[in-house]
């Protein structure tokens, strides 16, 4: 009988998710090429060379005869010797769009075959742009988004490159190791998801056929988007999180034919490596929280100034080292719960809309078998219930914002990202302005301001009809 481990609590979500929604869970990562002509056994010789000391590449999940995962989920150790490496070639025909390849390679369910591995490697020939891309799908189970820039780094980079904490890190947990302050963080997650947004139009029915797109923005127009609150340490994050709201103002049938701007709520995630001191460990280790995206504000300095607060809070109550907290506790739990957590993290319409994730993939140009490569971004897979998903990633000095969305709305990703440049320029136009001043916040968004709120409001209603 082959050696197996039970899988973690967030691996056994993403296998429960994609088996109870029918709803691919494949994330995808994306590499530009220039240069000569890539072959095919280059590359499997270099997919095998590179990843083939990965043992957590390698795991497959214990299935019965039809390939279904058996419960409660089990990750199968890596085959000795290791199966080939899987990778294949395509061209592009004369009129194929890139995003449209993507969008159908994320549109598949791994494993395709019983027993099969959760990740294939697709070498596409465009010969009218006279490029290839390397494009790498995988299950949500395996990886994150940031383990697919670790991953991609050790393909272009070599063995050499590889730490001993990514080799190790085949089956990681959440560790309940992290600093003070544990109850209190804990709370924070509970008053974060305590209430719930309205449910728009767009995550009424489960089941999402991705479609995909993306567009670069320039590093130096977000570092000085920054400085539109010049007063305060806004991050990249909050710059994205800004624009991305701004850009959902901008074209509201994102959201559907009603869409409620004051109730517009983005799952936004948090890698938890540095906290668990495994900063090249793959896996799924990262937490979330939940921000509300002030679509109601008019001014984007205003927008801004709401998120930096939102996210400020965040980190000052811990909220996603409360949520690492709990998927501690509930470390390889039984199926039933994982099954609710499911429901309620990743596919319930009443918790988000969207969701908004920055990853940071590499600083320093890479080559790939001697070839430059110009592009590397990644996509992520589209939960149930979800309308839009934007992974903004940093690679050398250009940050792209890639768009996952479901196929009704393909059509207008362009214009959304599209919006979100524009918001990005307004923050930047408004920092280098002679005497820019941010005016002042309008809106606070924790639950104990909400319910303050809610307290002061019936106390005015009840002295007006002469109550005291």
């Amino acid at each position: 009988m082959e050696q197996s481990t039970r899988m973690p609590l967030a691996d056994s979500m993403m296998v429960s998710s994609q088996e109870r929604h029918a709803a691919p869970a494949t994330l995808a990562a994306l590499l530009g090429l220039s240069g000569p002509p890539l072959h095919l056994r280059e590359l499997t010789e270099r997919v095998e060379r590179a990843w083939g000391v990965v043992p957590r590449l390698w795991l497959r999940p214990h299935t019965d005869y039809r390939g279904r995962p058996l419960r409660p989920y089990r990750w199968l150790a890596p085959a000795t010797p290791l199966p080939p490496a899987p990778v294949a070639q395509e061209r592009l025909d004369p009129g194929d769009r890139l995003e449209h390849v993507v969008s159908r390679l994320m549109n598949r369910c791994f494993p395709l075959v019983p027993g099969g591995l959760l990740w294939d490697v697709h070498l596409l020939h465009d010969t009218a742009a006279r490029r290839q891309t390397v494009v790498l799908s995988v299950h949500h189970a395996l990886l994150d988004g940031q383990s697919l820039g670790v991953l991609m780094r050790l393909l272009c980079q070599g063995p050499g490159a590889l730490t001993p904490a990514t080799a190790h890190g085949v089956t990681v947990p959440f560790t309940h190791r992290y600093p003070s302050g544990g109850v209190r963080a804990t709370a924070s997650v509970l008053t974060n998801v305590a209430l719930p947004a309205p449910r728009h139009d767009c995550v009424r029915a489960a089941g999402n056929q991705p479609a995909v797109d993306w567009s670069t923005v320039p590093r130096q127009l977000v570092a000085t988007a920054r400085r539109a609150l010049p007063d305060m340490p806004v991050t990249v994050n909050d710059v994205v999180l800004a624009a991305f709201a701004g850009a959902l103002r901008a074209e509201p049938g994102t959201l559907g034919d009603r869409p409620v701007p004051t109730g517009v709520h983005s799952a936004v995630p948090v890698s938890m490596r540095q906290a668990m001191a495994a900063e090249h460990h793959l896996g799924n280790l990262a937490a979330a929280v939940r921000v509300r995206l002030p679509l109601e504000v008019d001014d984007p300095v205003r927008r801004l100034h709401h998120v930096h607060r939102v996210m400020t809070d965040h980190k000052r109550r811990r909220t996603a080292m409360g949520a690492a907290r709990i998927m501690a506790v509930l470390a390889r739990p039984e199926p039933v719960v994982v099954d609710l957590l499911g429901e309620l993290t990743l596919a319930n319409p009443w918790m988000r809309a969207v969701s908004c994730s920055n990853v940071r993939l590499c600083d320093t140009p890479l080559r790939l078998e001697g070839r430059p490569v110009e592009e590397f971004l990644t996509f992520s897979c589209l939960p149930p219930r979800m309308s839009v998903l934007t992974m903004f990633t940093t690679y050398e000095d250009t940050h792209t914002l890639a768009l996952t969305a479901r196929h009704a709305l393909g059509p207008g990703l362009p214009r959304l990202a599209s919006a979100f440049l524009r918001e990005v320029e307004t923050l930047a136009d408004r920092a280098v302005s002679p005497g820019h001043r941010p005016p002042p916040a309008v809106v606070r968004s924790s639950f104990a301001a909400c319910l303050r709120a809610g307290v002061d409001a019936v106390g005015r209603g009840y002295r007006a009809r002469g109550h005291r």
